[in-house]
C-alpha cells in the first residue's frame, strides 16, 4: 500500500451505521479502502467498544461482495479509561450485527487473551487493536497477537496522536516505528498502520 495511503480516503460508500459515540468516525473511508485493497480472509478487531471501526470493515465486505470473516472481539463493558457501561452497549452492537453481518461476522464477548485460542498462527489479513490503551496493555495485545497475523498482513492501532494521560498508544507506537514499517493517517486521534 505504501504511498497510496494518502490517497485511500477516496472511497464514495457512506457509513450504514455511527453510534456517535466514538472518535473513529474520521477513519471509516480509510477502512472501506482498505478492505477493498487487501481483500482479506480474516478480519480481527480487539475492543469492538460501540462498534463504528468493526461495522465499517464489515460493510465494506458485504459491499464487495467478499468471503471475508470478520471477528469482533471484546468483554463489552469499558474500562476507566473509556468509561464503564452495562449490557445495553452489546445488546446494541448484537443486534445490529445480527440483522445486518451475521453470514460472516462473529462478536466473541470474551477477553483477547481467551479468545486467541480461536484463531491458528499466521491466519489473520488485518488485526485492529482497539482495546485498553494502557501502554502495558496495548503492547501486551501486540506481542501477544502478532503471531497470528500473517506475513504481509496490518496491524492498525487506534489514537496514535493521543496524548492524555494515561493513554499510552502513542509510546508504544513510537516504539513500533522503530522497528517495523509503518504508516499513519494525519487526523485528529490518529491511526497507525504497521506492515508485518
Amino acid at each position: 500500500m505504501g504511498k497510496n495511503l494518502r490517497s485511500i480516503n477516496e472511497h464514495k460508500m457512506k457509513p450504514e451505521y455511527v453510534s456517535g459515540k466514538s472518535a473513529w468516525v474520521e477513519n471509516i473511508p480509510f477502512a472501506f479502502d482498505l478492505v477493498k485493497r487487501v481483500k482479506p480472509d480474516i478480519i480481527v478487531e480487539l475492543g469492538v467498544h460501540y462498534g463504528d471501526s468493526y461495522f465499517a470493515f464489515c460493510q465494506a465486505v458485504k459491499e464487495y461482495s467478499l468471503s471475508t470473516k470478520c471477528y469482533g472481539i471484546d468483554i463489552f463493558e469499558g474500562d476507566d479509561l473509556t468509561g464503564y457501561y452495562g449490557t445495553e452497549v452489546y445488546t446494541q452492537v448484537s443486534k445490529y450485527n445480527e440483522e445486518h453481518y451475521k453470514d460472516f461476522s462473529i462478536l466473541i464477548c470474551n477477553y483477547f487473551d481467551l479468545a486467541i485460542y480461536n484463531f491458528k498462527d499466521s491466519s489473520i489479513d488485518i488485526l485492529h487493536i482497539d482495546g485498553s490503551h494502557y501502554y502495558v496493555d496495548v503492547k501486551h495485545d501486540f506481542e501477544t497477537w502478532l503471531t497470528k497475523v500473517k506475513k504481509g498482513g496490518i496491524i492498525l492501532f487506534h489514537d496514535t496522536k493521543v496524548t492524555k494521560e494515561r493513554f499510552g498508544v502513542r509510546k508504544f507506537w513510537k516504539e513500533l516505528k522503530v522497528n517495523y514499517k509503518t504508516e499513519e493517517l494525519d487526523n485528529e486521534y490518529g491511526l497507525g498502520v504497521l506492515y508485518v
